[in-house]
């Protein structure tokens, strides 16, 4: 997944110069499946709950049948606006699944070695930031032209930055399985 953030991160400023385009959200929404994808398997394969899995099943397909929705139905263009409906719905979905996380360790032994668990620290990671930037998320799309709405993009970097910092800390600390 890191390697595929990088390339895509790569690819989104070679083919903004390349093609001199300004808008280049197709990346985005590419990384947002990619991403919730790759969520919603580490969340299937750490749960031991029968129905927590099937219903990460249900999450991803409702996820990809709103992506059409999305493009049909509310005519955002993927090309110069990103996921709306579908990204609040897998947003929520893996905050839902990470407290849901939170409350199996507590339910059990691990609570004493769970610092030490990777899923911990991208649990809170996520967690933190789909809590702070799913309401920007909602405006994004709506309100991205409006000044008023522009301090909502410090939140998404200050959110961006400390699931990074989570995410750093947690892959230094965790023990390796």
């Amino acid at each position: 997944m890191l390697c595929y953030i990088a390339i895509n991160e790569t690819v989104m400023v070679l083919y903004s110069l390349f093609y001199k385009v300004s808008s280049n959200f197709i990346f985005y929404n590419i990384y947002y499946v990619i991403n919730f994808l790759t969520l919603f398997y580490l969340f299937k394969k750490t749960n031991k709950s029968k129905i927590i899995i099937s219903l990460i099943n249900v999450f991803t397909v409702v996820y990809f049948i709103l992506i059409p929705i999305d493009i049909f139905v509310l005519k955002i263009n993927y090309s110069n606006k990103t996921q709306v409906i579908p990204y609040i719905f897998a947003g929520l979905s893996i905050i839902f699944l990470a407290l849901n996380y939170f409350i199996q360790i507590l339910k059990s032994n691990e609570i004493i070695k769970v610092d030490r668990s990777i899923m911990f620290w991208i649990s809170i990671a996520f967690l933190f930031y789909y809590l702070a930037f799913s309401p920007i998320k909602i405006s994004q799309n709506f309100y991205g032209s409006f000044i008023i709405h522009s301090y909502l993009y410090y939140i998404r970097i200050i959110a961006s930055v400390l699931m990074n910092l989570i995410l750093i800390f947690g892959f230094l600390w965790s023990k390796k399985a």
